[in-house]
């Protein structure tokens, strides 16, 4: 039993290593050369044309504080949309959607019984290896190596 505690010792060991080993990625990107220091008549010339474009057409600016209460021809022209829409849809559509979105809530599994599933496979092979390991101890026979002097 000590010897099955020592090479879990041993794994989680070498997986926390291995875990803080650095692993240095190299950036493929080049390094942007140094950029001098510009005077003020540089930068004005740099930013003399900063791509802004003048007013092009005339823009109606409505200048009346009116609440909008529904009747504003856009809330007139989204009720015609929508019942066009209605009225352009395919009349099977509905049930369509429905029976999708039942098969979608019946395609996923729930995290608990996911989970439950999980653990119950690791709990299976961890069984499965401690169980091997037991046989093995029993009906192995341990080899005999002779013992010789650490020449250093």
């Amino acid at each position: 039993m000590k010897k099955i505690y020592r090479a879990i010792y041993v794994w989680i060991a070498f997986g926390v290593v291995v875990g803080l080993c650095p692993a240095p990625i190299p950036d493929p990107r080049p390094t942007p050369p140094p950029v001098p220091e510009q005077t003020q008549e540089q930068l004005a010339a740099q930013q003399r044309f900063n791509g802004v474009q003048g007013e092009v057409g005339k823009v109606q600016i409505v200048e009346s504080s009116a609440k909008v209460d529904g009747t504003a021809p856009s809330s007139e022209a989204a009720r015609d949309l929508r019942t066009s829409d209605n009225q352009l849809a395919d009349p099977n559509a509905k049930e369509n959607l429905k029976v999708a979105e039942e098969a979608l809530k019946g395609a996923k599994g729930s995290p608990v019984k996911s989970f439950l599933v999980g653990l119950t496979v690791l709990l299976v092979a961890v069984a499965g290896v401690v169980g091997f390991r037991m046989w093995a101890d029993k009906n192995i026979p341990v080899p005999v190596t002779p013992k010789t002097k650490t020449r250093w």
